[in-house]
């Protein structure tokens, strides 16, 4: 066996060796999180760790969250987008229900990136339903 091909083989070993015991050092949440991310990134969609406060972006996640905030006399509709990466505070003003907003349901969306009460927020963004 020539040194090149012996090489190969050695370096194919390490992989395949790499792939297993990060196989079973991964929990299964984080292999979700990175197949999020990979989705979204293959949609053209950002990652919210990379997203910069004041800039509009699109991102895809699974909400975590939603609830109706009573504040005053405005109510908003809240949800948590959550994209592997990070989550971001989605806010509708003045509703309380959005048709397609629950629990578990992919989603892609669209806005200016803000800070509310410390937390990334879009508010109003433009939206589109995934498919689960």
């Amino acid at each position: 066996m020539s040194r090149t091909a012996s090489t190969s083989a050695v370096r194919s070993r390490r992989g395949a060796l790499g792939r297993l015991v990060r196989r079973f050092t991964t929990t299964e949440g984080q292999t979700q999180a990175e197949a999020m991310q990979e989705e979204a990134m293959s949609a053209g969609c950002a990652s919210l760790s990379h997203c910069r406060m004041r800039e509009q972006v699109r991102v895809r996640g699974v909400i975590s969250q939603v609830t109706l905030n009573p504040r005053g006399v405005n109510r908003w509709l809240e949800a948590i987008l959550d994209d592997g990466s990070g989550e971001v505070t989605l806010i509708w003003m003045g509703r309380r229900i959005v048709r397609g907003i629950e629990p578990g349901r992919k989603l892609e969306v669209e806005g200016r990136l803000t800070l509310f009460e410390g937390r990334p927020t879009i508010y109003n963004p433009k939206y589109s339903l995934l498919n689960l």
